[in-house]
């Protein structure tokens, strides 16, 4: 069975993400930052990681960083987290929107 560690600051993102892998089969571990994600990567060597961007201390794309950059890591799959791809898509569709009801 593989594992999944999902790295998001959001307890509600993390539950929902969980929740929905662990009904697929998956395990599921969590860390509440790029760091506490690091470090749980290097012990647990999950099969697939989902990493948010946007956290306090440690950001994604630091943690991406160090993870890939690290051969104990390097090989693990890591992909923007759901949730976090989800507010990109929602943001976008607002900045659209606010500049089309702008327009004359």
């Amino acid at each position: 069975m593989a594992l999944i560690l999902i790295v998001d600051d959001s307890p509600t993102e993390v539950f929902v993400m969980q929740k929905a892998l662990e009904k697929h089969g998956f395990k599921t571990a969590a860390a509440e930052n790029g760091e506490e994600g690091v470090r749980k990567a290097k012990a647990m060597k999950p099969d697939l990681i989902f990493m948010d961007i946007v956290m306090p201390g440690v950001n994604g794309y630091q943690a991406t960083r160090m993870l890939i950059n690290d051969p104990e890591t390097s090989l693990i799959p890591i992909g923007q987290s759901p949730a976090c791809a989800a507010c990109a898509i929602v943001r976008s569709n607002c900045s659209k929107n606010s500049r089309n009801a702008a327009a004359p």
